[in-house]
């Protein structure tokens, strides 16, 4: 009984595996031909999966178990079929990763830096990362002063000037984003600072000529230098760390498909709900058709 019930789990985990693969073999060649396969790639792993968990469930039920198999057990046979069928994914995976698409893995990597890199733009800045903006831009400006000052009084002069920009730029931030909160989203903050940044510089030069040139030279640089490298990278390059990359194929096969494992488990618990039965369904019939069944020769003779 036991040994039926595990060839049971084996004929349809291997088919469910194998429908799964052919899935996403169908997935491979669709995205290569630019087709949006994806709602139809849902589609077909639910019934997939559903599909295998249904007829394997039944079949134990009704010929090895008389029509009666509690949730509990049923589940635990669903169990069994996911992580075969999920066994068999990952075995295709290696063969796709190997021989199919090369580059797979390569691309996936991509994809997730991707995916988080236009995440990161579509948020805002934060306070703490405003601060550190404006607390970068001071500085590189003020290591360029410092490196270009003929002597400490030119030095000085340049930082008072470097110090009166950032901060006035800083006012000027403020006042824009109280009218357009649009200006903190992260792909768009940079080009809104410098440009205001600009404002502010034009604005200083005309009103205040005691600004030595040092000073405007300083903030351009570093103006400059906070543009190659935006917000949004250095919120990215923060948690490189945390996006998903795989360095083997074997961790990218086992590790990829484990979002259809997951989603095996948890439409099993439906399919088993649906599928288990505490007890036989047998139709019950009046007490006195009944007695007329079991004793046909009786009624025979009255008649």
């Amino acid at each position: 009984m036991k040994k039926d019930k595990f060839v049971i789990i084996l004929k349809w985990g291997a088919l469910l595996g194998a429908g799964l693969s052919v899935i996403k073999l169908l997935g491979f060649f669709a995205e290569k031909m630019q087709y949006p396969f994806g709602p139809v790639n849902d589609l077909l792993m639910v019934v997939a999966i559903v599909a295998c968990l249904f007829m394997a469930i039944r079949e134990v039920r009704d010929k090895q178990q008389d029509g009666i198999i509690k949730f509990s057990k049923a589940f635990l046979l669903g169990c069994g079929i996911v992580f075969v069928g999920y066994f068999i994914l990952c075995l295709y995976m290696m063969l796709h990763f190997t021989a199919i698409d090369k580059n797979g893995v390569a691309n996936i990597n991509a994809h997730n830096i991707q995916h988080t890199t236009a995440a990161i733009q579509k948020d805002t800045i934060t306070t703490e990362e405003l601060s550190d903006y404006y607390a970068d831009l001071k500085r590189i400006a003020l290591n360029v002063s410092h490196a270009k000052a003929e002597n400490d009084s030119v030095r000085m002069h340049a930082d008072s000037g470097i110090i009166a920009m950032v901060n006035l730029h800083k006012l000027g931030m403020e006042r824009l984003t109280k009218h357009d909160s649009s200006i903190l989203k992260l792909d768009t903050f940079n080009i809104s600072a410098n440009n205001q940044l600009r404002a502010t510089t034009t604005y200083i030069h005309m009103n205040q000529p005691a600004i030595s040139e040092l000073s405007y030279e300083a903030v351009e640089i570093a103006r400059d230098s906070m543009g190659e490298n935006p917000v949004w990278k250095q919120r990215l390059n923060s948690i490189r760390n945390q996006i998903p990359q795989y360095h083997t194929t074997f961790a990218a096969a086992t590790i990829t498909p484990m979002s259809i494992l997951l989603y095996g488990l948890m439409l099993n618990i439906f399919v088993a709900l649906f599928l288990y039965r505490k007890e036989k369904n047998v139709c019950s019939m009046p007490e006195n058709e009944q007695q007329e069944s079991d004793n046909p020769t009786e009624t025979s003779d009255k008649e």
